[in-house]
């Protein structure tokens, strides 16, 4: 199974509630920049689960304008918050494989985007996510683990 795990785009700083923060033209434009990364991986992904954050769901939906997944298929999930847990989170991902889902697109926060890649690949230690950064992940479900394959950000994209 392939994940790719994405820390939402750039956010404004202040907002009423943390949940309430939206992108910024800086973030919406990352955004745009990662999905054309994310088709050149294979673009193609069956599921999706998307943190509830105003943030997060802008930049779903900015990635989404170039992927195009089926609204069936994503699920805005509350544990994608910046906090959750990250056991949840993987545990979720091996239900996914064992249900034969092959690529899976999270979009979510820090630092739980750290805490969920060091979770399915052990080998690893906290990587740090840039404001709309992808870590790739190669997931088997035998083994129940991952492997990092690649991480990208926007602004080396630039």
């Amino acid at each position: 199974m392939q994940v790719f795990i994405m820390r939402h785009g750039q956010a404004e700083e202040l907002a009423g509630r943390d949940k309430d923060r939206a992108l910024t033209p800086d973030g919406m434009l990352e955004s745009s920049l990662m999905a054309r990364w994310l088709v050149e991986q294979g673009g193609v992904f069956q599921h999706a689960l998307v943190s509830p954050y105003l943030r997060a769901l802008q930049t779903f939906a900015q990635v989404n304008t170039v992927l195009t997944l089926n609204q069936t298929s994503v699920e805005v999930m509350d544990e994608l918050t910046p906090h959750g847990d990250p056991e949840m989170i993987a545990g979720y991902i091996y239900a996914l494989a064992e249900k034969k889902v092959d690529s899976l697109l999270i979009v979510s926060h820090m630092p739980l985007v750290s805490f969920l890649v060091e979770s399915l690949d052990v080998q690893r230690s906290l990587p740090m996510f840039a404001p709309s950064s992808v870590a790739r992940i190669e997931y088997d479900v035998n083994s129940m683990s991952g492997h990092l394959l690649a991480m990208q950000d926007a602004v080396n994209m630039v």
